[in-house]
């Protein structure tokens, strides 16, 4: 990270802008192999009204959308997991 040297002293900033309101409604499966990663991911979208299911491996994340039990909105997921990611792409 470079920070440059401020040379006349401090900058005035304009007031940061108000973010849009961020809560919706649905099921976000979250997949990662860290679980700081998962818990952390799960308690910032419940936060905002969504419903959160957690797969800590890819295995696990596709055997939850084939099951087809819950209609999944979106997905967030970990492109660099070393135990599948590699058997995966072999076998598409």
């Amino acid at each position: 990270m470079l920070l440059p040297a401020i040379v006349n002293g401090a900058v005035s900033l304009e007031p940061a802008t108000v973010l849009e309101d961020l809560s919706g409604e649905g099921v976000i499966l979250v997949v990662d192999d860290e679980a700081f990663v998962r818990r952390t991911a799960k308690a910032a979208l419940e936060r905002y009204g969504y419903t959160v299911i957690l797969a800590e491996s890819g295995r696990e994340g596709i055997e939850i959308c084939r099951s087809k039990t819950t209609a999944i909105s979106a997905v967030l997921l970990d492109m660099n997991m070393p135990e599948w990611a590699e058997k995966w792409l072999l076998n598409r």
